[in-house]
């Protein structure tokens, strides 16, 4: 990895973008949220009055476990979207626990994404650490309260969550009876200090400056851990970057791009997803496309002084890709068979690739054993010639 690590500052004002690569969503009424039968799955419709909700949630606060993107990408083709995240979750003194950050909240309000911020009330002590507990569930109660109060909400997302960003005191008294009174008592299960969660309470209830500072600094800090560490899935050839995006609601993401290459005034953000097969799995696609939404809808960007013109792209590898296919390539006009591909998977990557070409992102795949960092510039130098 180089010393130095290319870091781009870029602007967005708005966000366009069209979801072609759905998934169909099972639909559920409001009063299955009470009983959590609509739970078992990560993403859903939900009918609430006249409304048609799209539902995701997350497991955990933190962005990088079990695909939250993923979830949240399944809602978004819907006119009205929700998404459900813990303010914390502690796992005991054997397990993680996370906090959620502000750009979170601020990511999903771009999107237009209404937040219900809650917490865990029931859980199940492990049977493999004498300290941890799992099989957390969400206090149904209070997200069904909140849906019933969404019915008849009539302003944007941007409102709502600042509101529930405004008012986490009771959540957070309701996470502390929890974690530090219910699993010690009931399950027998030591948890993390509960000195060092009242300090960042403290700090995240006071007011939503305080949370942005103290969330930001995590981000960063998290940033620059990413941007040195090479994960399995990604497959890298050049080096990584880093992103900062500001918007014109106050959010800033410090994000890792698994790649950035400069060529004259060109930066090639890609995502890299790499699987066994021909493709990555659809789950890995939608992650890196959910990213991309951003990325398409930079206005402005800067290396230091110098401006560059940001080319959004995603590079999906395996191990039996027979050839290199890029959104450049006319598939209509292709037989499946001279790529030695099945008529489904021929579908899905076409799906794929109209999705990319109606928000500007440019996608190719390659098997990553013929991907060299030249074979890899000529492709990417395709896309903008």
């Amino acid at each position: 990895m180089k010393d130095r690590i290319i870091k781009i500052n870029a602007k967005i004002t708005e966000i366009k973008y069209e979801y072609l690569l759905r998934s169909n969503l099972k639909q559920y009424n409001i009063n299955q949220v009470k009983s959590g039968e609509c739970f078992n799955v990560g993403a859903f419709k939900l009918k609430s009055g006249d409304n048609i909700f799209g539902v995701s949630t997350w497991v955990s606060p933190k962005r990088t476990r079990s695909y939250p993107f993923e979830r949240v990408y399944n809602t978004c083709h819907l006119n009205r979207k929700v998404t459900i995240i813990p303010l914390v979750k502690d796992e005991g003194k054997q397990g993680d626990r996370d906090y959620l950050q502000w750009d979170t909240v601020s990511l999903m309000s771009l999107l237009n994404i209404y937040v219900i911020i809650c917490w865990y009330d029931k859980a199940e002590k492990s049977p493999r650490y004498q300290n941890k507990i799992t099989n957390q569930q969400y206090s149904y109660e209070y997200i069904y309260n909140k849906l019933k109060d969404l019915e008849s909400y009539q302003s944007d997302a941007l409102h709502w969550n600042v509101k529930q960003v405004d008012d986490l005191s009771l959540v957070s008294q309701k996470i502390r009876e929890f974690y530090f009174e219910k699993v010690p008592n009931e399950l027998g299960v030591e948890m993390k200090s509960v000195i060092a969660y009242d300090k960042k309470m403290a700090i995240i209830t006071r007011d939503a400056e305080s949370f942005k500072s103290s969330s930001r600094s995590a981000s960063v800090s998290a940033q620059r851990r990413e941007a040195v560490s090479i994960q399995p899935k990604e497959n890298v050839i050049f080096e990584k970057g880093m992103i900062n995006i500001k918007n014109r609601i106050g959010g800033e993401y410090y994000w890792t791009v698994d790649e950035l290459v400069l060529m004259d005034d060109n930066v090639y953000l890609i995502e890299k997803k790499h699987g066994r097969n021909t493709l990555p799995t659809i789950s890995d696609i939608k992650d890196g496309f959910l990213k991309n939404v951003l990325y398409s809808n930079i206005n402005s960007a800067q290396i230091g002084n110098k401006t560059v013109n940001v080319v959004p792209s995603m590079g999906l590898t395996g191990g039996k890709s027979k050839r290199v296919l890029t959104t450049k390539d006319d598939l209509e006009s292709k037989n499946p068979k001279d790529f030695n591909l099945s008529d489904k998977k021929y579908k899905e990557i076409k799906t794929i690739f109209n999705e990319a070409k109606v928000n500007g992102i440019n996608i190719f795949i390659a098997n990553h054993k013929d991907l060299t960092e030249e074979r890899q510039r000529e492709i990417l130098r395709s896309f903008t010639f």
